[in-house]
């Protein structure tokens, strides 16, 4: 889809990326959000997830505004260059390096946790 997006409409991949980011917050808030809140759940109020509590607690702490904040910018960054390799090289490309990515991240849990039990680190 970005592809066609990209080349047949010849859209800029910040334009792309803002029809992206508009289309998936009004999903969420649309389908997402009033789902999760009428699911059953552990949250407060005996619902899977409770809108206004999660709300409330981004209101009154500082940190979990900066970590929220962080990974906001982190995703931005990471759907930019996304785009841009798209454009550039091709959503075959992007979805190899997604994949290498993932791989990537697994081998290094793997070894991580190989050297943790070889050596018996205690927790």
């Amino acid at each position: 889809m970005e592809e066609l997006l990209l080349e047949k409409m010849v859209l800029h991949h910040m334009e792309v990326l803002g029809w992206e980011g508009l289309w998936g917050t009004l999903g969420m808030a649309v389908i997402g959000m009033p789902l999760a809140w009428f699911l059953p759940g552990a949250d407060i109020g005996g619902r899977e997830e409770n809108t206004v509590d999660s709300v409330l607690m981004l209101w009154n702490s500082d940190g979990l505004n900066a970590v929220n904040t962080l990974f906001f910018w982190s995703v931005v960054g990471l759907n930019v260059f996304g785009l841009m390799v798209t454009q550039v090289l091709g959503s075959v490309f992007r979805a190899v390096m997604l994949t290498a990515r993932t791989a990537s991240l697994l081998g290094f849990s793997l070894l991580l946790a190989g050297t943790i039990i070889y050596a018996q680190v205690k927790a």
